[in-house]
């Protein structure tokens, strides 16, 4: 007999805890309002669950089949695809690079406005990564929560003049709530969000460490596509701790371990781009030469007050062109490059980001 009432995946909500986690281990309390907020993906994943097993075979049993299976550890990992906006974009840019500073950038002809800054993770200081709590609601048939979800891999793109997106995958302790103790009602659906577009791009390089000849990618030089990467290299199996005694059921080490921790052992950042081939490109002299150069990559949208305006900067002070090719478009001749982002030793970093908004804190 068919299903009656079948899950539609138009019916999907998703939702993720307003604020990082208090520790690794702890679930952010998704029944308080002021704690949840609005996931709104393009995409239509759903967290892959998955118990890892062990069985019997091979055991003196008798037969040569598995006659039990044993539970040892839980993962819970899921990927989605972001339309990015300046006011949700910050909880992603703090997931993916692990640190961020806010200021005030004009008290007077902007008081609402703040300047977010995202930094990698000082390791030196701590490895975790923040984590949040995501709930996934659609129909009456699937309603769970996945505390301790931590970034994997982050990435903003542009092409064309579409909005801008953002791909991204997580991983959580692998422990899996049903139910979450939400309803799909119970999820505020954002509004009046500010979304960039990639019209609003400019890319601009000059010489590291003066900013001296800078050359703009945009209305002059058209810029085809880019894209800007975080990846947190994960040590995933050393979050499962012997004798933590953390399991999918409290008490009941039958039900298999879930992380106590997810460490980061290293983070890595890339930068690529495509644009017009013309006569003032430099990207075939600057791979010849070896020249660093400095990037700053910004999209800028509407005005909040004053001058300041909603924008979103990707800030890479030392890069190295590794790879340049020529390709074609509609017989228009591009140019692709693909380059080393490096550690900058003034500013102490390798890449940041800054964030302009109206929001007052992602982490308070």
């Amino acid at each position: 007999m068919p299903s009656s009432n079948p899950a539609h995946e138009q019916q999907r909500r998703y939702s993720r805890s307003k604020l990082p986690q208090a520790d690794y281990q702890t679930p952010t309390d998704m029944t308080d309002a002021a704690n949840r907020i609005d996931f709104p993906v393009k995409d239509s994943n759903f967290t892959k669950w998955t118990p890892k097993f062990e069985t019997n075979k091979g055991d003196a049993t008798g037969t040569n089949h598995a006659t039990e299976r044993y539970v040892t550890e839980n993962e819970a990992e899921v990927s989605h695809e972001i339309r990015v906006c300046s006011e949700e974009a910050g909880r992603d840019l703090l997931d993916a690079f692990g640190s961020v500073t806010v200021t005030t950038p004009d008290a007077v002809n902007a008081a609402a406005a703040r300047k977010h800054k995202f930094t990698p993770l000082d390791i030196a200081v701590s490895k975790q990564l923040p984590s949040r709590t995501f709930v996934e609601i659609d129909g009456p048939g699937l309603n769970r929560s996945f505390p301790s979800m931590v970034t994997e891999s982050y990435e903003l793109k542009g092409s064309g003049s579409g909005h801008v997106s953002a791909s991204a995958s997580y991983r959580g302790s692998g422990r899996k709530i049903t139910p979450s103790g939400i309803s799909a009602s119970d999820i505020a659906k954002l509004a009046g969000l500010r979304y960039f577009t990639n019209s609003m791009v400019k890319l601009t390089r000059s010489d590291t460490g003066t900013q001296l000849n800078p050359q703009t990618l945009g209305a002059a030089n058209r810029l085809e596509q880019w894209a800007f990467r975080v990846k947190n290299n994960l040590l995933a199996e050393q979050g499962y701790v012997p004798g933590a005694e953390l399991f999918q059921t409290a008490g009941d080490s039958k039900t298999g371990m879930v992380r106590s921790e997810l460490l980061v052992e290293s983070q890595e950042f890339e930068f690529d781009y495509s644009a017009r081939f013309a006569a003032q490109s430099e990207e075939i002299a600057h791979l010849e030469a070896g020249k660093e150069i400095d990037i700053l990559l910004g999209l800028t949208g509407p005005v909040i007050g004053g001058a300041i305006k909603h924008k979103l900067a990707v800030i890479v002070p030392r890069f190295v062109y590794e790879m340049v090719d020529l390709t074609s478009k509609d017989k228009v001749v591009q140019v692709q490059i693909k380059g080393l982002v490096m550690f900058d030793l003034t500013q102490e970093l390798p890449a940041s980001v800054e964030l302009t908004n109206t929001v007052l804190s992602y982490t308070a």
